[in-house]
């Protein structure tokens, strides 16, 4: 069933990629280039590094770039410089923004500009916390409460139904690691056995990761399985872990499905992670950004998690290989 579910999403994105993003309409004029803002939250995350990469790759098409430029700005992580960008970005005269949120609040007034300046904003991945939704066209991601879910049951399911959850979070407020821990808890509070027993936030870093979990092992905290808001962060409590000799002991559950953490699962160190292709995520966010530029009708997308672990890692690496290529390609 895994293979079946790779396969469908590798001819999804064959197809995505195939496809023209269709014509312009007559009023704009033929030399000029319609610019695409795209603002991921970092270029330090392996995530919206394989985002942009997908953005990236999918506008160098011919019959693409020769009509649509992408100003893709990277905010370090800052709601407020983000919030500055999108507002440069509007006066830049951009027909559309794909919008990674640092904040869920704290990009609000930054999607309420670009409504006022008839921009069409499209979410990608993370939320904004907005009072009127229809100021935002379309998202793209997960159902961040699910996929908090999904972790929990298996990380639940490794320890027997009994035992200690320890769980890093990235950088608290975010939207996924607010929706991801409403997951973690609806799944907890179904076992009577299963208790977390620490979570702490990690700011999204693998040395963060590394030292809280260093810190719980030291403290012989009672955690049999650490579930992590991404793979930078799994990856870091891995190697914690494997540094105090435990490996085997401890599971990890990460999510994203990033290739150092799969080189992780074959190795034994990392337990398993879960799928959400961010580069197909980048392209998806600026061929609806097109779409709403040249007037079709423009949804939300949901994507679905594969989980991937030893049983299934052989398959993936492949693929994984591919991503890091795109990453190298236009990132660097």
């Amino acid at each position: 069933m895994r293979t079946q579910k790779l396969s469908l999403i590798l001819v999804i994105a064959l197809t995505l990629a195939m496809i023209p993003a269709g014509c312009l309409s007559a009023a704009t004029a033929p030399d000029e280039k319609i610019i695409i803002g795209f603002s991921v939250q970092n270029m330090t995350g392996l995530f919206p590094l394989y985002t942009a990469a997908g953005a990236r790759h999918y506008m160098s098409q011919p019959e693409i770039s020769e009509r649509y430029e992408l100003m893709l700005l990277n905010p370090d992580g800052r709601a407020d410089l983000q919030l500055t960008q999108v507002e440069s970005m509007i006066q830049a005269g951009v027909k559309a923004i794909v919008l990674n949120p640092v904040d869920r609040v704290g990009l609000v007034p930054a999607v309420e500009a670009a409504h006022r300046a008839g921009v069409h904003v499209i979410t990608l991945n993370t939320t904004v916390d907005i009072d009127d939704p229809d100021l935002i066209l379309a998202h793209i991601g997960l159902d961040d409460v699910k996929a908090g879910e999904l972790q929990m049951e298996y990380a639940v399911e490794l320890i027997g139904e009994s035992g200690g959850v320890g769980v890093l979070h990235g950088t608290l407020g975010h939207s996924a690691q607010i929706l991801r821990w409403e997951g973690y808890n609806n799944v907890a509070n179904r076992y009577p056995n299963v208790t977390i027993v620490a979570d702490q936030e990690t700011r999204w870093t693998t040395a963060n990761a590394q030292t809280v979990t260093e810190n719980w092992l030291q403290a012989g905290a009672g955690i049999d399985v650490i579930v992590c808001n991404n793979d930078g962060i799994a990856m870091g409590a891995a190697n914690a872990i494997e540094a105090s000799g435990m490996v085997g002991e401890i599971f990890v559950v990460g999510i994203d499905a990033l290739e150092a953490a799969l080189i992780m699962i074959q190795e034994g160190k990392l337990t398993v992670t879960f799928d959400q292709d961010a580069p197909l995520q980048g392209e998806l966010g600026v061929r609806l950004a097109i779409d709403a530029i040249e007037g079709r009708p423009v949804s939300d997308i949901s994507l679905e998690l594969i989980t991937i672990d030893s049983s299934n890692i052989d398959e993936f690496m492949e693929l994984a290989a591919y991503r890091e290529e795109l990453n190298r390609r236009y990132n660097n």
